[in-house]
């Protein structure tokens, strides 16, 4: 990898100028600011609280609001985030974790290699780079993307087909808005907090940067276009000068999710000859657009 590496020169002094941020109005930053703080110093506080309550005494806190601070505790997210305890549990598909570690891997690879390009002085070498074995898996990394796609697949219908089983309400219509109700907590909050972070603070700390971050980088999109991507359309409306540019993943993850319930419920109602049958259908549409 080093080797063919080297006959790409990565840094290139001509590049090394400072871009201007756009300067982001006092009253974003902060909004934004105290934002973020308030979620710092209720992490804290709620960590500060669980851990004492776990290994000091109990204080004899209790109820709703108890539950909804603990959901903060960063003693008790930092506990199931380095846990491997799910890992050994039962009903898993445990190979996808090899496909999901390989996947963001060579992503982070591509990518990397992909930036780089913006600041060489030789762009052109890329393309004798390219015929090599190790060129290969850089020019192709883009093509793990669609592995996360086929993750994000296999866990829908699975968990789903699960809770069919199990349940004799999980095709009901609360079952279905609770299916999409579900989906937009689990990523709206964390979402919504980095958009408001690199749209009106990332920026703002930014001012005269070394231009290695790529020019997109000083396009002030996000104060006008944050609210398509709250609505994950931004793959659509406005793309050219979309907010937070690789934000155009989590849009179509989403949108694929919307409409999984029309692969689902053909396999859930009428069989698996009707499910495959619908399956080829969207297949033949979605080709057919991409040829037209």
């Amino acid at each position: 990898m080093f080797k063919a590496l080297r006959s790409v020169n990565i840094f290139s002094p001509s590049q090394m100028d400072t871009t201007k941020f756009p300067n982001t109005s006092s009253h974003h930053i902060l909004l934004g600011e105290s934002i973020m703080l308030l979620i710092i110093l209720l992490s804290m506080l709620a960590g500060a609280v669980d851990y004492y309550q776990r290994n000091v005494a109990s204080l004899g806190f209790k109820g709703e609001w108890y539950e909804l601070l603990m959901c903060f505790s960063i003693y008790q997210n930092c506990c199931d985030i380095f846990s491997t305890d799910a890992a050994n549990k039962s009903g898993q598909i445990t190979t996808l974790n090899c496909i999901r570690t390989v996947s963001m891997l060579w992503v982070i690879i591509g990518h990397s290699f992909a930036f780089s390009m913006a600041v060489v002085d030789n762009p052109l070498d890329i393309f004798d780079l390219r015929k090599t074995y190790i060129g290969q898996i850089f020019a192709n990394s883009y093509l793990a993307v669609d592995s996360f796609f086929f993750i994000a697949g296999v866990l829908v219908a699975f968990l789903k087909f699960k809770d069919i089983r199990r349940s004799s309400t999980a095709l009901s219509i609360r079952s279905w808005l609770m299916f999409y109700v579900h989906r937009i907590l689990r990523l709206s909050p964390a979402y919504y907090i980095l958009i408001l972070f690199y749209g009106f603070l990332f920026t703002s700390w930014l001012h005269d940067m070394p231009v290695l971050l790529g020019p997109k980088f000083a396009v002030d999109s996000c104060r006008e276009n944050w609210w398509i991507n709250f609505l994950y359309l931004n793959n659509f409306i406005d793309e050219a000068n979309m907010c937070y540019l690789v934000s155009w993943y989590l849009a179509t993850d989403f949108q694929i999710y919307i409409f999984s319930p029309l692969l689902i419920l053909p396999f859930a109602l009428f069989g698996a000859c009707a499910g495959f049958a619908v399956a080829i259908i969207f297949l033949l549409i979605s080709t057919g657009n991409l040829l037209l």
